[in-house]
């Protein structure tokens, strides 16, 4: 090991450690930092080893490196500061559609079975795991979701550093990191479909490398794993397909790889099928797909000037189906998807100009305006980015027949381009199981033309080291299968429920230091978030709201202050300590938000609740 390997061994730990013991005194902006320091600590990495061969400990190295300080890093900075992201208020209560996540997954576990509109019951079942694995508390769910993101990241970044080389492979890394930043701990099918998606990524890196039909097989088998569990460009799936026939050298080997792949994807089909009729069966499919469909035509529809009178979103779009039929909204939810497809199949036939118009749009604003790189918030960082992706799919358009790894980025380009009009809901988090795929898309432009003049022989012939990156995705991929396995088979209706009441009438309830902020005491427990006194919480909140005013990051979410209002108490006018914390009602299982006061707290996690709460 190099002095250089040293230092980069040693650099990220000592970051991560200065982190973890000055979290609470870091300025509350510290986590928005990450975006953009990590575009500037891979830029040191490839100039310190710009030379450096891609050793495999070494790349085990740097890919940990950024592991340790942007996804461990931000993880502590989440639960310490009660940081308010995208879909957590004070960095452990679920908000948005990762309430919904909580809610359908929790109701697993003590119903068997949910009933919900956004019709991924693969995810609800990882999450519903997940939930039951960290024993009810936000804190070490958050910890647990940020180390599948860890995990995947890891495996990634070592094939992403073993197949562009170092100085080029730092990059795919970073834009991971930046896309993923902001779903950190989150309870929402983002980050699992994330993880999965960059393993599989990672292992289409690797059969690039060295293709065999195991490591294809079991890559489409990942890819169409992570797509399940968090819809995206579909049509990835059908050109990879394809991809055999310029991946293989014989007629067989191809056809062999051909079907086996095709087999691979019935496969999560059938257990996406098993699953939603285990779990869900009143639920409809993916319908947030002709929900966004819908709104490709409205936007047809008002570049037509079609709609002069009636307001067209801008953002959640998938929602303007509800804004033009607003009776819809009321309808039960297993009627639902049926009636999207006739609301979209009547506007389709009727205007088909409006479709193509639409679709026109759509490419405009995710080509033209750089959307599908849109979580990258520097836009400098963005259009060069984006630029690299555009001209390495032209790179690998030009030469998709001379290697594998050319082959293979001309397909996802393909399937990029062809799910765009598909895609549409105003953002772009929908790319999660593929960011992998797009982000090494805009590193073979790179290499290229940086490349020695022999590349090809070098992918022709790489060392054999690199095939160790198969058994780390199939150890990835069969914890994901344990995690939906056990969410759909074995934890439905697991948890028991306690019926003795408190003897001041009222019901015990479970509740977790991690899922609290205490008020007025100190935090109970590890991972427990503490307020010095009331005014601590408002001022908190009035400095997220300033941060998000002042610096206008989309994806924020400041503190919700309808959490302090389901609480029933106003704080400002508390004077003894408690907790605001979200419990599970024993009696039913039930979850709520409830305030806690010292005298109903309980180390051992078990809290009295009032008769009227």
């Amino acid at each position: 090991m190099t002095q250089t390997d040293r230092l980069a061994a040693i650099f990220p730990l000592a970051v991560l450690m200065f982190i973890v013991l000055t979290a609470t005194e870091l300025p509350k902006t510290s986590f928005f930092w990450i975006p953009s320091t990590v575009y500037l600590y891979a830029t040191i990495i490839a100039i310190l080893f710009r030379r450096a061969t891609q050793d495999h400990p070494r790349c085990w190295i740097i890919a940990g490196s950024f592991v340790a300080i942007f996804v461990i890093g931000g993880q502590v900075l989440i639960l310490e500061q009660g940081i308010p992201t995208r879909w957590l208020d004070w960095g452990r209560f679920p908000t948005h559609d990762a309430a919904d996540f909580l809610a359908n997954s929790h109701a697993i576990l003590t119903d068997g079975s949910f009933t919900s509109i956004r019709g991924r019951p693969m995810a609800n079942a990882t999450l519903a795991s997940i939930w039951r694995l960290s024993d009810f508390d936000l804190a070490t769910l958050g910890w647990i979701v940020s180390a599948l993101c860890a995990v995947s990241l890891t495996i990634y970044g070592v094939a992403s550093l073993r197949t562009f080389g170092i100085p080029i492979g730092v990059f795919p890394i970073a834009i991971a990191v930046d896309f993923i930043h902001e779903h950190l701990g989150a309870f929402s099918s983002e980050p699992i479909g994330f993880s999965v998606g960059l393993v599989s990524a990672a292992l289409l890196l690797n059969t690039a490398l060295r293709p065999t039909l195991p490591t294809y097989t079991f890559a489409l088998f990942t890819l169409g794993l992570a797509l399940f569990l968090r819809a995206g460009a579909m049509f990835i799936l059908p050109f990879l397909l394809i991809w055999p026939f310029f991946l293989f050298k014989t007629r067989r080997t191809q056809i062999q790889a051909a079907a086996l792949g095709l087999c691979a994807l019935v496969f999560v089909a059938l257990l996406h099928v098993s699953v939603s009729r285990t779990l869900t069966p009143d639920s409809p499919s993916f319908v947030n797909a002709p929900k966004s469909w819908y709104a490709i035509i409205v936007m047809g529809d008002e570049a037509r000037g079609l709609r002069p009178d009636r307001p067209v979103r801008t953002e959640a779009r998938w929602l303007q189906i509800f804004d033009d039929h607003p009776g819809l909204s009321d309808s039960p939810i297993s009627e639902q998807g049926r009636l999207f497809m006739e609301i979209l199949a009547k506007n389709a036939l009727e205007r088909p100009l409006s479709v193509a118009m639409g679709a026109v749009i759509e490419y405009g604003d995710q080509i033209g305006r750089a959307g599908l790189f849109r979580f990258i918030d520097n836009k400098a960082i963005r259009a060069v980015t984006f630029s690299f992706l555009i001209l390495g799919f032209l790179v690998a358009a030009w030469q998709w027949r001379r290697d594998p790894l050319s082959s293979l980025i001309f397909f996802v380009g393909i399937g990029v381009v062809l799910s765009i009009p598909f895609l549409h809901g105003g953002e772009n988090r929908i790319h999660a199981a593929t960011v992998g795929l797009m982000a090494a898309g805009a590193a073979l432009l790179i290499r290229r033309f940086l490349a020695s003049q022999d590349w090809r022989d070098e992918l022709a012939t790489p060392s054999k080291n690199a095939s160790i990156v198969f058994p780390a995705t199939m150890a990835f991929s069969i914890l994901t299968l344990s995690l939906i396995s056990a969410g759909t088979f074995v934890l439905p209706n697991s948890f028991v429920f306690d019926t003795e009441k408190c003897r001041t009438g009222g019901s015990k309830a479970l509740w977790r230091s991690g899922s609290s902020v205490a008020v007025l005491m100190s935090p109970a427990g590890r991972n427990g978030l503490a307020f010095r006194d009331s005014t601590a919480v408002e001022t908190t909140i009035r400095e997220w709201q300033s941060v998000a005013d002042r610096n206008g990051w989309f994806f924020y979410a400041p503190i919700d202050v309808d959490l302090i209002r389901n609480a029933n108490i106003p704080l400002s006018t508390i004077t003894e300590p408690g907790a605001l914390a979200i419990v599970m009602k024993l009696t039913d299982g039930s979850l709520a938000r409830q305030w806690i006061s010292p005298g109903n707290l309980d180390r051992a996690g078990i809290a009295c609740l009032p008769k009227n709460s």
